[in-house]
């Protein structure tokens, strides 16, 4: 009798694990399908290449993990560019179309670009094309670097469908440096390698992007207008270092149109204050790197020497 419970309660136990991990399962798919019925998501192979698209569909396209970056993309570039009240003032985006086309060309120094494709893009949706390079498929690049360079196409595709421009006219210096800030935040690092090609105009943002940087600012002066996204990007966590909630704030306010004056009002200081001391910080952070590696170098030459 003993043994017959013990068995019964055993079983019991596994049916209940069994039916939670079933209903947890369920719900997961019930979620993920439900947070993707604004996306058309597409895949594409252009290449010849056997080895590299079967490499890329097991990494991407066999366990939906495309599909998936796009929804995770999607809720952090929401996070950052809205804060904790995203419902309520949420950009309209009706859809959100992104194809991935797996590209037999490489850009030189880039391994993924993409480009807005509003022409067959309705009012209020956005559409993007994401080329990724066969190169980056190659045997001898891992899994983590290839995923992430993808991913971080995918992040800053999201950061431009999420982002208010201000009817048009905010400047796209700005805009580009908030998305790469973005991406960053998201992605984590620099040197992304993502770049912009110009095929397509309307309602998302095309041209190329200045991957190397060239660290100049705009003839203004700000921080906010410099050439280099990068720079961009750094200024703008900065701000939001010395004004936290600043990017939220800066999107919900070019939400309604745009104004020069908006970046210093959402601060709630001078941006060239600001700006000034972010340029400090950072001709302090180059003088340390540089005495770092001028001593690293003379204590190898003396190493050598001995």
């Amino acid at each position: 009798m003993e043994g017959e419970e013990k068995s019964r309660s055993t079983s019991g136990g596994i049916t209940l694990r069994l039916f939670t991990v079933f209903a947890v399962a369920a719900v997961s798919v019930w979620a993920n399908h439900e947070a993707s019925k604004g996306f058309d998501i597409h895949v594409r192979n252009e290449i010849a290449d056997a080895t590299a698209a079967r490499r890329f569909h097991l990494l991407f396209v066999a366990d939906d993990r495309i599909d998936r970056m796009v929804l995770s993309s999607s809720r952090a570039a929401e996070r950052l560019l809205y804060g904790e009240n995203a419902q309520k003032r949420k950009k309209v985006v009706k859809r959100v179309s992104i194809t991935v086309r797996l590209s037999a060309s490489d850009q030189p120094g880039n391994t993924a670009f993409f480009a807005a494709d509003a022409g067959n893009c309705a009012e209020q949706c956005f559409c993007y094309t994401i080329y990724v390079g066969s190169g980056i498929l190659r045997e001898k690049e891992d899994v983590w670097k290839v995923r992430r360079v993808v991913g971080s196409a995918v992040q800053k595709v999201m950061a431009y469908v999420w982002l208010s421009d201000g009817d048009g006219r905010t400047p796209a210096a700005l805009l580009d440096g908030i998305a790469e800030y973005v991406t960053r935040a998201s992605v984590g690092g620099e040197g992304l390698n993502v770049a912009r090609v110009p095929t397509g105009e309307g309602n998302g943002r095309t041209g190329e992007t200045n991957v190397s940087g060239s660290s100049r600012r705009g003839r203004s002066g700000e921080c906010w207008l410099a050439e280099d996204p990068g720079e961009v990007a750094a200024f703008v966590g900065y701000c939001e270092c010395m004004s936290s909630g600043f990017v939220a704030r800066l999107n919900e306010k070019m939400a309604e149109g745009w104004r020069p004056e908006m970046v210093d009002e959402v601060l709630g200081t001078s941006s060239m204050r600001l700006c000034s001391s972010f340029s400090s910080a950072l001709a302090l952070a180059s003088q340390s790197t540089q005495l770092i590696v001028t001593s690293t170098v003379a204590s190898s030459s003396k190493d050598v020497s001995a």
